[in-house]
């Protein structure tokens, strides 16, 4: 059974990852919706993926939260993934894993959110390649190239 999840990205500083991840998604044929909003001040870009059995009318997804900071309260259905810039890749508590996505960001010269697809993609939700492919449709080679690569450590750096 295939379950419905709302992978939530909070205070991002570009959309174009969240767009990638969505048509991944689209890629594997998985039924997906994207919404982007400000609230607080802050961009916040939702991608729901619909399970085998819709999952979308009123029903509860499992919720993935993208976030730069610790966020106190994680529930039963919550899993977070966060940027930490201040730790070594680790996970903190039974749904909250870090990986250190500034830093890989910063040494290929892209947004932190390219490492934080690879964290997902870790997680089973994605698969790698269907995000580096779409990756390579949306950047020229050289562009593209650094991307995937960030992408590829944030996968490699994250342990589940």
């Amino acid at each position: 059974m295939v379950k419905s999840y709302e992978i939530v990205f909070e205070d991002i500083s570009e959309t174009k990852p969240a767009e990638i991840l969505a048509r991944s998604f689209y890629r594997e044929g998985k039924e997906c919706k994207i919404d982007i909003k400000r609230e607080s001040g802050k961009v916040v870009i939702r991608v729901r993926i619909s399970g085998k059995n819709g999952n979308g009318n009123g029903k509860r997804f499992k919720k993935i939260i993208i976030s730069r900071e610790r966020i106190s309260e994680c529930g039963e259905d919550t899993a977070i993934i966060l940027d930490y810039p201040g730790k070594r890749f680790h996970k903190l508590g039974k749904n909250v894993w870090c990986i250190n996505a500034s830093k890989i960001a910063e040494k290929f010269s892209c947004s932190r959110e390219f490492p934080l697809l690879g964290a997902i993609a870790r997680t089973g939700l994605i698969s790698l390649h269907s995000l580096i492919l779409e990756i390579y449709n949306d950047y020229d080679k050289m562009e593209a190239h650094k991307r995937a690569l960030a992408v590829r450590r944030g996968f490699e750096g994250l342990r589940v």
